[in-house]
């Protein structure tokens, strides 16, 4: 099973690619756990901890970037979230960690409670069509290898 660790050697071995936003404290991932209803599972937790936000390469992995939800932007998830529910009909359970020019959005199922499961929900079926990771950071790790030389 992929680590946070993992993730943060890969940043730390690739800067040129790597920007991350700003650590999230735990009074503010307590706030958008209420704003949204849900309880992120402990690896999302560790990952808005660490980064608030993280860029891969062209890769966005959306999180956290301010404490006003309603007004914010990508790559905030918790405004993004909220705004796809409105429009798309995203069910409450998923939480955007990334898109896919608004077709498909990479999802975590924040029902598994336990683990961040990544699904791919489909906008136009509205309907989950994949699983395309077992973790948040297994996610992550896979998506951003094709950056770098081998």
């Amino acid at each position: 099973m992929t680590t946070l660790k993992e993730i943060a050697d890969f940043v730390e071995r690739h800067p040129e690619i790597c920007d991350a936003g700003r650590p999230a404290t735990d009074e503010l991932i307590a706030k958008a756990e209420r704003y949204l209803g849900v309880q992120f599972p402990d690896d999302y937790r560790a990952f808005l901890k660490k980064w608030g936000t993280l860029a891969i390469g062209p890769l966005e992995f959306y999180g956290i970037c301010t404490a006003d939800f309603a007004s914010s932007s990508v790559p905030d998830a918790i405004w993004y979230t909220q705004r796809q529910r409105q429009r798309l009909g995203l069910p409450r359970e998923l939480i955007i960690l990334a898109d896919n020019q608004g077709v498909e959005y990479f999802c975590f199922d924040t029902s598994l409670n336990d683990r961040s499961r990544i699904v791919v929900w489909d906008a136009n079926s509205r309907t989950i069509r994949a699983i395309k990771a077992e973790s948040l950071f297994e996610f992550v790790l896979n998506e951003s290898a094709d950056f770098v030389e081998p």
